[in-house]
């Protein structure tokens, strides 16, 4: 059973938001439930559980592979970045926060700077070399969602907002240092990000009204074909035509990571202007963490193709 949920890349988030979605819809009695049940089948817990992931994140990276990993995933990882921050700011400029065609900046910002570390990992393990493997930790330390709020608040002109990147960062680093101070503290700490990931997928969403979701579920399929293409291609120009290489981790960091659903809900917890948008964005952004889920094999055949 375990090996069927856990076949398609973020399905441990994705599946339990999916079920919650529907259950928190249906039957919203569930939202008068009061603390602690309140916290693991409602939306109260949902920050403490994102800490908590970005803690146990922390506690299984290691400062020496974060800098080895740089040298090839790590720069693919920043030119997605780069691109991600230009297309961002681009589109508050243009359209604001409330977006376009009912797709929010949030929305954007949070897609276009999405990363799976597990899917690259275990493309990676299959495709690549060891500094191709090296990358995971690089790009797991740049797909924390920090790095989308950054990107929201600098693209508004209100600088940067250093206080919500302490407080996302700070879990990690944390978790990092309890690590490093003791060893045995990663092997024990090594499945804390398994084992929380449906809670916090049931815990997002119970956020979600699923007839909201079916009417954004169109915008988010062009969202997510819109942000893949912008990510995929600089990404595969550098690695073929730069690097010489095949072009897997490009599509490997192309995938978008179940961890960038929080984004929304961790950006209204800072700034209330964008609480009208968390609902939809929520949705938009798992339908396109579905959509990159199943297009990423899609391309892996593509490439393989190529190169018979």
């Amino acid at each position: 059973m375990k090996k069927r949920i856990t076949a398609i890349p973020g399905s441990l988030m994705l599946i339990p938001m999916a079920i919650s979605a529907l259950v928190c819809t249906y039957y919203p009695f569930l939202s008068r439930l009061k603390s602690p049940a309140s916290d693991i089948v409602g939306s109260s817990g949902t920050m403490t559980m994102i800490g908590l992931l970005l803690f146990f994140s922390g506690a299984d990276s290691r400062p020496d592979i974060l800098i080895k990993s740089v040298k090839r995933g790590g720069m693919l990882a920043l030119l997605k970045m780069v691109t991600a921050f230009i297309g961002t700011v681009i589109f508050v400029k243009c359209f604001g926060i409330k977006g376009v065609m009912g797709v929010s900046a949030v929305a954007v910002a949070a897609c276009l700077s999405s990363m799976s570390p597990g899917v690259y990992i275990a493309l990676m393990n299959e495709k690549g070399d060891d500094v191709d493997k090296a990358g995971y930790a690089f790009i797991s330390l740049v797909s924390l969602p920090f790095i989308p709020v950054c990107f929201l608040t600098v693209s508004e002109g209100s600088g940067i907002d250093w206080i919500a990147m302490i407080s996302t960062g700070l879990p990690f680093l944390l978790g990092m240092g309890l690590a490093l101070l003791k060893k045995d503290v990663q092997q024990f700490l090594k499945r804390g990000t398994m084992i929380l990931m449906p809670f916090l997928g049931w815990s997002l969403g119970s956020r979600v009204n699923i007839k909201t979701a079916f009417e954004a579920g169109g915008a988010g399929i062009i969202l997510g074909i819109t942000v893949t293409l912008i990510t995929l291609l600089p990404m595969l120009l550098a690695e073929c035509a730069g690097m010489k290489r095949n072009g897997y981790a490009s599509v490997g960091i192309a995938c978008a990571g179940g961890v960038s659903v929080s984004v929304p809900a961790i950006l209204a917890s800072e700034h209330i202007e964008y609480l009208p948008y968390v609902e939809t964005a929520t949705a938009q952004i798992a339908m396109v963490v579905l959509l990159s889920t199943f297009m990423t094999p899609v391309f892996v055949k593509i490439l393989d193709s190529k190169k018979a």
